[in-house]
């Protein structure tokens, strides 16, 4: 089964309710597919290397480039496919924006090893990350335009006061 990466803008008083009310996550996750071009993002199985290319770790990371993978708050304890979503404020929203706004595809690229990847298992292709020429717009291309997508909701998300909802299902 494949791990998806999703992000949702939601304001920051829809959070709150969230917060109060986890249960109601699920039904906000299952009707995110709904929401739109420029409310939400699936950025399917390349979650983790977008991650990596941000942090340079498989899990970790500094804030707030490691929001893909941990940072904002638990939305309960409410499986949502693999583990809680995590709920980002507003304010913390502009502060992984501004974070994001000198990262183009020429650093991601930088930022590619594969031998690296492989030893630390970075999903969806561990083991084949060598395959992948962070050069080329045919091999590299699903990467970089996930990661196109997160950043462009990330800026309409600031641009509209929203705040964000991060999950694996």
């Amino acid at each position: 089964m494949s791990m998806i990466g999703c992000f949702l803008l939601v304001d920051d008083e829809r959070l709150q309710r969230l917060m109060n009310e986890p249960e109601q996550v699920h039904d906000v996750c299952d009707d995110a597919y709904d929401a739109g071009d420029g409310v939400f993002a699936d950025v399917d199985k390349a979650w983790h290397c977008i991650h990596y290319l941000l942090t340079g770790s498989a899990d970790a990371g500094d804030s707030p480039l490691n929001f893909v993978m941990s940072g904002g708050a638990p939305v309960g304890v409410e499986d949502v496919g693999y583990g809680p979503a995590r709920a980002f404020r507003a304010v913390e929203l502009a502060e992984i924006a501004t974070a994001l706004a000198s990262i183009d595809h020429a650093k991601l690229a930088d930022r590619f090893d594969p031998q690296q990847m492989d030893r630390l298992e970075i999903y969806p292709d561990a083991g084949r990350w060598s395959e992948v020429d962070p050069r080329s717009q045919e091999s590299f291309g699903y990467y970089s335009g996930a990661f196109d997508s997160i950043k462009s909701l990330v800026e309409h998300g600031v641009r509209s006061g929203a705040g964000l909802l991060v999950w694996l299902s």
